[in-house]
């Protein structure tokens, strides 16, 4: 007799690499920022599932965290100098705001760097496109939409 040889655990096995890693994702989202926000923490998986899609699995969970903190950063930076957290129209447009690179800190920079490396191993050691990958990515896109076009206003990213 086999140990953990139950036809339960041979239905669970192939999917507990990808429970560790959604567990590291939101384990890591509390090392990132301290808080316990519901929304926060499904766009943190949502994410996940986006960079899972075309990432090795390790380097998603390291990208998804990496670029949580580099926006919790930029955000924190911003609301301190402007009394406005960071919306999405910041990301994308210029504007009369305050230009970033005044305000750039080590940390900044640790977080840019940690995700362009993750990315840039994730996509060397990519895994095959699969319908279930490219379905969860998918996900974050229809949440998104859903959200601008229900509102037609910026969305804050923090």
């Amino acid at each position: 007799m086999k140990l953990f040889s139950h036809p339960l655990l041979n239905k669970i096995r192939p999917l507990l690499p990808d429970l560790l890693a959604i567990c590291a994702v939101i384990g890591g989202r509390f090392l990132v920022d301290t808080q316990w926000n519901m929304p926060r923490v499904g766009f943190s998986v949502l994410l996940y599932f986006f960079f899972a899609a075309f990432l090795q699995r390790w380097a998603a969970v390291a990208a998804t965290l990496a670029l949580e903190g580099l926006l919790l950063n930029i955000s924190y930076i911003k609301e301190v100098a402007t009394s406005e957290p960071l919306l999405g129209a910041d990301l994308f447009e210029v504007g009369q705001g305050m230009a970033m690179t005044d305000y750039m800190n080590w940390q900044i920079w640790a977080y840019a760097l940690i995700t362009i490396g993750a990315i840039g191993y994730g996509l060397w050691r990519r895994p095959r496109l699969s319908k279930t990958r490219l379905s969860l990515a998918l996900a974050l896109c229809v949440f998104i939409e859903h959200a601008i076009g229900s509102d037609r206003q910026t969305i804050g990213v923090c």
